[in-house]
């Protein structure tokens, strides 16, 4: 009870996972007739749904039900869903079950929360005695607001489910109800974020001044914003762990940990703003500052390109005008820099989800002819590392 029997999961174009074998086939008999025959539904209606709602926290929900949907069950699907969407779940839970009937659907949304007030995550558990297409009351997943943009249609087959993030990119729907009802179990969790203590407890963290880094980062609230449906934090002390780990001086450590705060060519979240790059230098370091804040405003192809060539000093003018004056060392960091945020999300994205475009066996290829060309140049360790790592994917 609240153990999947089989799951898949997936990270886009959000994060969300596909299970079933939830229930005993007794345990659904006992929920559907009460479902249908006792239990006091209430409708609720807004300007993109209407459907029938029930409190399954509340102490009208009967004994033999009860039994069912205890504590261990709650403990159980948390738990499930803690570990596949690999969040960090408060005790805090809502309860609900949910009833359409015939002409009833729900508008594209996303659910995203407004703010800490708002759940995070849910569940969704399909519970009906049949199922056919021509019934209605499918789950679509969108990769945009544009409902002809659709990834993915969910059958809502009994005893099946569906779990996920809630976020901007959420976006989804349920296709009206031609033909009976379509009932189901929804727990909204509430994520519990991560504190200054919770990332002391990395070996990354040790000195003084990554501690005042990291406490910096905490303050502007990078734990709360998203980096390829994670935390940007976490991306960010991923790659500062790989130049710890290839023993990389602290100042490119601290510029790999601020390498996208405010935001580059592919990630457009602006973490912090560039007014604030005095900020930042007294945090870190003018020269680590210099190499995140490079990494950031300068074209990643471009910066791709820079490699490739064999020039000792190179001048950068960015659309602003700005010119940008990169001698061999700077070439060098940036490049390690590069190849470590490369690596990182590598390594994030293959594990949870093999069919995400933008990670092809094409791309790492592409990527993998340029950093091995770059050979004469790196030390030893960064470049067997990054052999080592891209030898692994493609041949996977």
């Amino acid at each position: 009870m609240g153990n999947f029997a089989a799951t898949q999961t997936f990270i886009t174009p959000f994060k969300y996972f596909l299970a079933k074998g939830i229930f005993t086939s007794g345990e659904i008999n006992t929920l559907l007739d009460w479902f249908e025959s006792g239990a006091k539904w209430k409708v609720h209606k807004t300007d993109f749904y209407e459907q029938y709602e029930l409190n399954l926290s509340s102490d009208l929900v009967p004994t033999h039900v009860r039994q069912i949907l205890n504590k261990d069950f709650i403990s159980n699907i948390k738990s499930s869903v803690s570990e596949l969407l690999g969040v960090k779940l408060q005790d805090k839970i809502q309860f609900v079950a949910h009833k359409l009937i015939t002409n009833q659907g729900i508008g594209i949304h996303t659910d995203c929360p407004a703010d800490e007030t708002f759940e995070t995550h849910r569940i969704i558990i399909y519970l009906n005695r049949e199922f056919s297409d021509d019934f209605g009351g499918h789950l679509i997943l969108f990769n945009s607001k544009n409902t002809s943009d659709i990834h993915r249609i969910i059958r809502p087959m009994n005893n099946s489910a569906f779990g996920f993030e809630l976020s901007k990119k959420s976006f989804h729907a349920v296709t009206d109800i031609k033909n009976g009802e379509r009932f189901s179990l929804n727990l909204s969790f509430w994520e519990k974020l991560p504190s200054l203590a919770d990332y002391l407890e990395f070996d990354l963290f040790k000195t003084t001044n990554s501690k005042r880094a990291l406490t910096f980062l905490i303050e502007n609230n990078v734990h709360k914003s998203t980096h390829s449906n994670r935390r940007s934090i976490d991306h960010l002390i991923g790659v500062a762990n790989l130049l710890t780990n290839w023993h990389c001086q602290e100042t490119l450590i601290l510029a790999g940990l601020f390498h996208n705060i405010y935001g580059t060519s592919v990630f457009n979240s602006i973490v912090i703003k560039i007014n604030d790059r005095e900020k930042v230098k007294r945090i870190i370091g003018s020269r680590a500052e210099r190499l995140a804040y490079i990494y950031c405003t300068v074209q990643r192809k471009k910066l791709q390109s820079i490699f490739k060539e064999d020039i000792p000093i190179i001048n950068i003018f960015e659309d602003n005008g700005e010119k940008i004056i990169l001698n061999d060392v700077d070439i060098l960091n940036l490049a390690i820099l590069d190849i470590a945020n490369s690596i990182e999300q590598i390594g994030f994205v293959k594990i949870l989800d093999k069919n995400r475009l933008d990670i092809t066996k094409e791309h790492l290829i592409k990527e993998f002819s340029l950093y091995s060309s770059l050979k004469k140049i790196l030390p030893d360790n960064v470049f067997s590392s990054m052999i080592d790592t891209y030898q692994k994917f493609i041949s996977g």
